[in-house]
């Protein structure tokens, strides 16, 4: 400015220096998120896609970003437009789009939608990174949707190639639970032999839970009131690590 000449306000640089480049808006929304403000990393991200900058694979990947982000936020309508933008677009990241799709859509109700999703998305990518993945979402979105028979033919699918999964114990609650929507009678003895063989405390109470349901309803779901069944309760505590109510149900068996 000529000199005696009153700026309005200070300038932002000091004269002869360089402004400083603006910081970069994906950097921003990942360090947003990364510090827990998943309100601003969404606002950012959203900001940066109304603009054309970027690839058609930027793009993609900023939208599964943003999903994810909604999924978050517990916001699965929104999540599930993102991913179907990025699912469309073809880009490496379309299967990434495909499962969280489902996943986001069966959070918001559409199981049925859900199941079809993930049944579309093991014929498009059979070794797609949640190909396996999408039997057990298939299950699940079909036992809340009350669609029996797709549920246990995806679980046991997922049983079959993966025999030694950890995850088999939930599963077989899942398969006995959706059994026993249409055929209380057949999944008593499976719900029965979940309740006193089981490894993790919360498959035990679920499948107490339902056999209680069913009683309420005129089934008989009764344990035996025998010996050998009271041994395999007090085993189950144990096994569950209540130690006290273990040590409890062995000394009324001893006695």
């Amino acid at each position: 400015s000529n000199p005696g000449t009153a700026l309005a306000a200070a300038p932002s640089v000091a004269p002869g220096r360089i402004a400083p480049a603006p910081p970069d808006p994906l950097s921003a929304a990942i360090e947003a998120r990364l510090q827990g403000d998943l309100a601003r990393s969404a606002w950012l991200y959203e900001r940066w896609l109304e603009g054309r900058g970027g690839g058609a694979a930027l793009r993609a990947s900023v939208q599964l970003a943003l999903g994810l982000v909604y999924l978050d936020l517990d916001q699965p309508n929104a999540a599930s437009a993102s991913f179907t933008r990025v699912r469309a677009s073809g880009a490496a990241t379309a299967a990434w789009g495909a499962w969280y799709e489902a996943l986001a859509d069966h959070k918001r109700g559409r199981h049925a939608v859900a199941a079809s999703e993930c049944t579309a998305y093991r014929k498009k990518w059979p070794a797609g990174p949640h190909a396996d993945e999408c039997l057990v979402l298939i299950g699940d979105a079909s036992v809340a949707a009350r669609n029996r028979g797709a549920a246990v033919s995806a679980y046991q699918t997922y049983l079959d190639a993966h025999p030694d999964s950890p995850r088999e114990e939930p599963l077989r609650l899942g398969i006995a639970l959706a059994v026993s929507t249409t055929d209380p009678s057949r999944a008593i003895p499976m719900l029965k032999a979940l309740v006193l063989g089981h490894q993790y405390h919360s498959t035990g109470d679920s499948a107490q839970l339902r056999l209680d349901e069913l009683a309420e309803a005129g089934f008989a779901t009764a344990l035996p009131q025998d010996g050998i069944t009271a041994c395999r309760l007090a085993a189950e505590r144990k096994r569950c690590g209540y130690e006290a109510d273990a040590w409890a149900r062995f000394q009324v068996l001893e006695e």
